[in-house]
């Protein structure tokens, strides 16, 4: 199964539940299910990649955390909220160090990494 038909089939999932619900029949509520969701997509997306492209994963099963402990009444929004900006900053600070890493051999305005004399006679 692709991930287009799994996705496909989640949305087909959510429409039922929903016009279940429009219908009065007992229906879980979302905001129980949307954490789990959240980090289940994330743990997909980390699989389907076989951990080659972490980015989005870890973005999704972070948001699946906090909607966890906002739900369970762990944190409230206002300790979230101050806690985004000095998190933003280190996420700012550690692309610039790892995004430094991974442009060296790029010259500014040329796309093609520099290759030594040896690799070009290949």
């Amino acid at each position: 199964m692709t991930s287009k038909n799994a996705f496909g089939i989640i949305i087909i999932g959510f429409g039922v539940i929903w016009l279940l619900g429009s219908f009065g029949v007992p229906t879980p509520k979302l905001g129980d299910w949307l954490p789990i969701l959240f980090i289940a997509a994330g743990v997909w997306k980390l699989l389907e990649s076989q951990f080659k492209s972490i980015t989005l994963s870890i973005i999704l099963i972070g948001i699946g955390i906090v909607l966890g402990l906002l739900r369970l009444e762990i944190i409230t929004w206002e300790d979230f909220w101050l806690a985004v900006g000095p998190i933003i900053v280190i996420l700012i600070g550690i692309n610039i160090l790892i995004g430094n890493k991974y442009n060296k051999g790029y010259k500014e305005g040329n796309t093609k990494p520099k290759v030594s004399k040896e690799e070009e006679k290949k």
